[in-house]
């Protein structure tokens, strides 16, 4: 396990209490100061970031939840630009390099052990696979920062720069053979022999997407232009699913292609035939899915103004439309996690009650060290970067 990160100083903790004295559920979120925002990121960060730290991708955790504390402090950079965040999430992208299975000397179910993060929870008899969605999320995070230090002229930072951007490339690269194009589109399928039912098959939206952000952010660092073209195939591989609705939104389905139609024999190793998933996208994933789009979206990537208010249309419109946060993102079930809403403030420019939401839901969680779930540390920076204009945004 880690070494906590050193407590603020009695100063700072002081003038962080008082700012989180003015903080509850309920108080408009435009007359919200950003100070207490970013006390309440703070000590939320402080209370996760040891949480997670130093645990593996086997059961999906590095991918799944110490991500989103890395994300947040990027994030929380964007709005200060304070650089205090990017010394503090260097001590976990460092971890992230250190977990590769190629440092650690792990292997694939094929026998090699590359420079990527290898997973078993959610394989057929836990044979050890690298899944692209992981690789996408946890390469995003170290070209996200890279790609930052580029655009902030951080000259300080270019040596950690460059070792994150050159483990993000060699960690998509892993994926290279998976990628199929489609005229001008493209995607990725789950390599033949892979160790999942569905090998052989296109996988679902949110793992296409998140390996798009992982793409453009190393654009956005080194500009390849390669890294573009394969953010821009997935992106247009992604607008083609969705379909119009009536509240002036966008609903989609959880996968596409044979993924969602089905196939028969040849396709897969593992499963002879399938009629394929035709669930709509949930909660969670859609989460995932527009937070790569808002991403693209800002790097002027297929996605356009137009389309962004359709997303906020339908999150606006439809999924909140009552007190009840939905299980999929064309308003039907019930999420299990209502706190995930706060997932979605990347949409608040494009639907006025997505802030609120998120900060009511914030101010339901316990600042407790351990117990502060990664989502609302990402939550809250997300909301910290795109909440509306308040009377004090010092």
């Amino acid at each position: 396990r880690l070494e906590g990160l050193a407590g603020p100083s009695a100063a700072d903790a002081e003038a962080d209490n008082a700012a989180l004295a003015q903080l509850k559920a309920g108080t408009p979120i435009d007359t919200v100061p950003q100070s207490a925002l970013r006390a309440w990121f703070d000590t939320a960060a402080r209370c996760a970031d040891g949480t997670w730290y130093g645990r593996n991708n086997l059961d999906g955790t590095l991918a799944w939840r110490e991500s989103e504390v890395v994300e947040g402090y990027l994030e929380a950079y964007q709005s200060t630009k304070d650089t205090k965040y990017l010394d503090k999430v260097t001590r976990h992208l460092d971890m992230y390099l250190q977990l590769r299975d190629s440092s650690v000397g792990w292997k694939d179910y094929r026998g090699l052990s590359l420079p990527a993060w290898q997973s078993t929870k959610y394989d057929l008899n836990q044979k050890p696979g690298i899944w692209a969605v992981h690789t996408g999320i946890l390469a995003h995070g170290l070209a996200k920062f890279s790609a930052l230090v580029k655009q902030d002229g951080l000259t300080a930072y270019d040596g950690k720069a460059a070792t994150y951007l050159q483990a993000a490339k060699s960690a998509l690269a892993v994926h290279d053979d998976e990628f199929v194009t489609n005229g001008s589109a493209g995607y990725y399928v789950a390599r033949r022999g892979f160790p999942i039912p569905e090998d052989g098959v296109n996988l679902p939206s949110n793992m296409n997407l998140a390996m798009a952000a992982a793409h453009l952010a190393v654009y956005q660092a080194s500009r390849d232009p390669a890294q573009l073209d394969r953010a821009t195939r997935i992106a247009r591989t992604f607008q083609s699913t969705l379909t119009p609705t009536s509240a002036g939104g966008y609903t989609w389905h959880y996968t596409f292609g044979k993924g969602f139609s089905g196939w028969g024999a040849g396709t897969s190793t593992h499963t002879s035939s399938s009629l394929g998933n035709r669930t709509a996208e949930d909660y969670s994933h859609g989460a995932l899915d527009l937070q790569a789009v808002r991403a693209l979206h800002d790097a002027g990537v297929v996605f356009t103004d137009a389309d962004m208010q359709r997303f906020g249309n339908q999150l606006e419109h439809v999924m909140l439309k009552t007190d009840v946060f939905p299980g999929y993102v064309d308003g039907t079930g019930t999420a299990a996690l209502q706190g995930k809403v706060v997932s979605w403030a990347g949409l608040s420019k494009w639907s006025p009650s997505e802030a609120q939401r998120a900060f009511d839901q914030l101010m339901q969680v316990p600042l407790t060290p351990n117990a502060v779930p990664a989502w609302a540390v990402r939550g809250m920076a997300l909301l910290m970067l795109n909440r509306p204009a308040s009377t004090d945004q010092t």
